[in-house]
């Protein structure tokens, strides 16, 4: 089981404290608004962030759904991590294919964000590079034209943010792995300034670029938060989905909520990193134990 962002675990032995974060890798600093690592089972995802609300999985139908993979199927392949699969998609982002994760009713935590960080992993299902507007997440009101979709835009490989009406696109074939985990990020500082980012299990995470353009504060958009999908369900992504984040600050030039290159890639090597299974757990504790009784053998002499 991986932790959230927000918590850290020590295990302590005597005089020893054992820090346990995958391989002693620091989190970035502050609490998402909402966290979905989906290690969790059910038609459900739990959010770990300072917003609670759970996400709901469902099929292309619209039914409630059980959609989180197979034990270790989430990015950093341990027996407990699980992802979000969203394999039964018969099409990168083509028609009312697959399913959807998408949150019950409107988050009023994700509406009128001045400034905000989106985060998380895909892994396609195919050799189909992400594309044909595939949505990672949507949270706009098409009707009203009021909110924030980041989505793979017609060209492959390119990852557009749009708020409201307004699109800031990332270079051109940046995200066009396929059959493997890509780490993404961007972040909206709220003053016009976007920055996307990439990363994958190997590599750090790095700049893909910055745009810059007249300063668009999202709107109230009373409609629901989607994952994987449209909220009309007609764009889904086909692939698995993993560790999504949302950080947001409601304040204006406020820029607690972007997240800087080093917090990204503490997020990356957090993610890939296992929390140590109960047999590594019980040899921590031998050698704490040994430890200990070293420090009072060397106490006696």
């Amino acid at each position: 089981m991986k932790l959230p962002c927000s918590h850290r675990a020590f295990v302590t032995f005597g005089m020893i404290n054992v820090f346990l974060l995958g391989a002693g890798v620091a989190r970035a600093a502050g609490t998402p608004l909402l966290e979905y690592t989906f290690n969790d089972t059910g038609t459900t995802a739990a959010s770990t962030g300072s917003d609670t609300t759970s996400l709901t999985l469902y099929n292309s139908s619209g039914t409630a759904t059980d959609l989180h993979g197979a034990a270790g199927s989430g990015v950093s392949g341990a027996a407990s991590d699980f992802a979000f699969d969203n394999t039964a998609a018969t099409g990168m982002g083509t028609g009312f294919n697959g399913g959807s994760a998408a949150s019950v009713g409107d988050l009023q935590g994700v509406d009128t964000l001045k400034s905000f960080t989106l985060a998380g992993w895909f892994k396609t299902d195919g050799t189909t590079v992400i594309g044909n507007n595939a949505r990672l997440l949507d949270n706009q009101n098409g009707a009203a034209g009021t909110g924030f979709i980041l989505f793979a835009s017609g060209s492959s490989g390119t990852l557009t943010l749009q708020i409201n009406n307004n699109q800031y696109v990332s270079t051109s074939g940046a995200y066009n792995a396929t059959q493997s985990w890509v780490f993404f990020a961007v972040t909206d500082d709220g003053q016009g300034n976007v920055s996307f980012y990439i990363g994958d299990t190997a590599t750090s995470v790095s700049l893909v670029n910055s745009v810059s353009g007249t300063a668009i504060l999202e709107s109230d958009n009373a409609t629901s938060l989607s994952i994987g999908n449209a909220t009309a369900g007609n764009r889904p992504f086909d692939g698995l989905m993993d560790d999504i984040r949302v950080y947001g600050s409601s304040t204006v030039n406020d820029n607690a909520a972007v997240l800087t290159l080093s917090d990204l890639e503490a997020l990356r090597s957090a993610d890939i990193s296992a929390i140590p299974e109960p047999a590594t757990y019980t040899l921590l504790g031998g050698l704490a134990a040994l430890s200990i009784v070293g420090l009072r053998r060397r106490r006696r002499s």
